[in-house]
């Protein structure tokens, strides 16, 4: 830059002196000769008198100089060349920083992506397998159903009672196999399971029953219908048992019907009852080698002398004996989910219980780093070894403390579906297999319109703060690179009461999202009681807003915060953009936690690395 104009200044005077130089000749007397008395000495005639020495002095006047501007110079040229050259060394070494940091953080995003898809896959390929051995288990069971069914139709066709009993033992033996479910729900299964194959049915809706009062087999009927088959079942046309027995004339089988709760009043979709196609058949005097019109006769006998109101008495008690026996499975069925209830109390207990013990191992963790650390930049090369053995050894508490929590979290995952299939099967509808994930998905791409800048205003119309979940950290480390006031729910210098008050403070007065990392551990209750140390019911006020309204955040500041937290600091469009978002690792969080948020489940594009 050029230089600044010099200040005129007037020139000193000058002082010229000349100093007198005295020339002196010595000159000799001329004697003169004389040759009378009384002459007179004198010079002589034509001597010049001594010259005396003259001095001037010359004196210099004081003369003022005119004022002249500095013009721009070689030297200035320099300069600006050098302060040119600097500033763009800055520049370029402030450039290469940013673009190292860039770098950094698209590789440690990369390589968080490729941990999270690793993570995603395992978890995928386990989930196909446990999906893979349980259609195959449900394949090979049905696959047995099958064959025992076919069995049965074919047995009660023959009149084969060896057989049936063979089909419903191996049934029986199998059923007691089942695991994880108690004697009484064990028991109610198997009662079930038997009936439903003494009630099975083929293509034709035609049950083993139907089959055997059609072949006229005493023996398979009764023990058919000792076993709980349904006595007016109907199969092709909607004919009945009785109807089939009554149509292949078989008196002893007709009988046996009737007296067991048979209805002679049922009709098939021709309009015939049993006594009615006897009737006709006698008529017409239809007659084969294995249908005699007499034995037609006798059976139309019977049931015309049939007294209907016995049918009408057997009918109520096999009413009430049904509903004696939904009763009792109601009571079992109830029982059962009492006893899941309970288990899956203890369970949750036990799961805190492991969760307690998987934040105390992330504190313990990061004060043994903390010392470690400490230690390395004193030097103390004595206490550095410890410090690393007692960092190693938090290490490997963590990892058992992880995989306690797993365990803990699969079995309670697992006795919430058992107790979910139960209160279906109360209610009288299917079980369910897996429970629908809640929550919108997104990329980690898509994070900033979704999350940041709300695109849509999606999360805003919800009026709830946002849930986020990633199995990974990649959502983390995005939110620790933006402009956020963020507090890990495992580091305890951040669940410090004055850290959380300071950090909800600045949120609101700068206008920040104040982000809640919970990592892999169900903090949400321990943050809660965190938040209460401060202030009671602070957490609630941030979940429901409240803290917003009427300036009731003030109430955190305190007179040593300075006026940077005074009222007239806090600006309403500032406020405006306060969020506060939770982020948790735990794919299944509570039903409690994701209630109270809008969730938003991280998802980890289809990629290969």
């Amino acid at each position: 830059m050029p230089p600044k104009k010099a200040v005129p200044a007037s020139k000193a005077p000058k002082k010229a002196t000349a100093k007198a130089v005295s020339n002196i000749k010595s000159v000799s007397p001329t004697k003169s000769r004389s040759t009378g008395k009384g002459a007179a000495k004198g010079p002589s005639k034509g001597s010049k008198p001594v010259a005396g020495a003259s001095s001037s002095k010359p004196t210099g006047k004081a003369k003022s100089g005119k004022t002249e501007e500095k013009k721009w110079s070689k030297q200035d040229d320099q300069a600006r060349i050098i302060q040119t050259a600097a500033r763009k060394y800055l520049a370029r070494k402030k450039l290469e920083k940013l673009k190292k940091e860039k770098q950094d953080y698209e590789e440690m995003m990369v390589k968080l992506e490729k941990e999270a898809w690793m993570q995603m896959v395992e978890r995928e390929r386990e989930q196909e397998e446990k999906e893979r051995q349980k259609e195959q288990e449900e394949r090979k069971k049905k696959a047995q159903e099958m064959k025992w069914r076919k069995r049965m139709l074919e047995a009660a066709f023959d009149g084969d009672d060896d057989e049936i009993n063979s089909v419903l033992s191996e049934a029986l033996t199998n059923d007691k196999k089942q695991e994880n479910i108690s004697e009484a729900v064990r028991e109610l299964h198997i009662k079930k399971h038997q009936l439903s194959l003494a009630d099975c049915e083929d293509a034709n809706g035609n049950t083993p029953l139907s089959e055997a009062s059609a072949g006229g087999y005493v023996n398979t009927i009764q023990l058919l219908l000792q076993k709980g088959a349904e006595i007016n079942s109907r199969g092709r046309y909607e004919r009945t048992p009785l109807w089939r027995a009554a149509f292949a004339g078989h008196l002893q089988a007709v009988q046996v019907l009737l007296e067991n709760g048979a209805d002679p009043r049922l009709h098939a979709n021709d309009g015939t009852s049993p006594q009615q196609v006897c009737y006709k058949m006698s008529q017409l005097g239809i007659s084969s080698a294995l249908i005699e019109v007499a034995a037609i006769a006798g059976v139309e006998e019977v049931l015309k002398s049939w007294n209907i109101e016995q049918t009408d008495e057997l009918l109520k008690k096999i009413e009430e004996n049904k509903e004696r026996k939904l009763k009792e499975e109601e009571k079992q069925q109830k029982q059962e989910c009492d006893r899941l209830e309970k288990k899956q109390h203890e369970a949750e207990k036990e799961g805190k219980a492991c969760q307690m013990r998987l934040e105390k191992a992330h504190c313990e963790l990061n004060k043994r780093i903390f010392e470690h650390d400490k230690c390395v930049a004193m030097g103390d090369e004595n206490k550095i070894k410890i410090t690393l053995q007692t960092v190693h050894d938090a290490e490997t508490e963590l990892e058992t403390a992880k995989h306690s929590s797993k365990i803990a979290h699969d079995k309670l995952a697992q006795l919430k579906l058992r107790f979910r299939e139960q209160r279906k099967e109360r209610a009288g509808g299917p079980g369910e297999d897996v429970k629908e994930q809640v929550g919108v998905k997104v990329s980690i791409k898509e994070l900033d319109d979704v999350l940041m800048r709300d695109v849509g205003g999606k999360i805003a119309e919800s009026g709830r703060w946002p849930l986020i979940i990633d199995t990974s950290s990649q959502t983390s480390t995005f939110l620790r690179y933006r402009d956020t006031n963020f507090l890990n729910a495992l580091n305890p210098s951040n669940m410090e009461p004055d850290a959380i008050r300071l950090a909800i403070l600045g949120a609101i007065r700068f206008g920040k999202p104040l982000v809640l990392d919970m990592m892999a551990v169900d903090m949400f209750e321990s943050v809660r009681m965190k938040f209460d140390i401060v202030q009671e019911g602070l957490l609630s006020t941030i979940m429901t807003k409240e803290i917003l309204k009427d300036d009731r955040f003030l109430s955190l500041v305190k007179p040593e915060d300075g006026e940077q937290y005074s009222k007239t600091a806090f600006l309403g469009a500032r406020i405006e953009n306060f969020k506060f978002i939770i982020l948790t690792q735990l794919w299944n969080s509570s039903e409690d936690l994701i209630n109270q948020t809008y969730p938003l489940r991280v998802m980890i594009p289809s990629k290969s690395f």
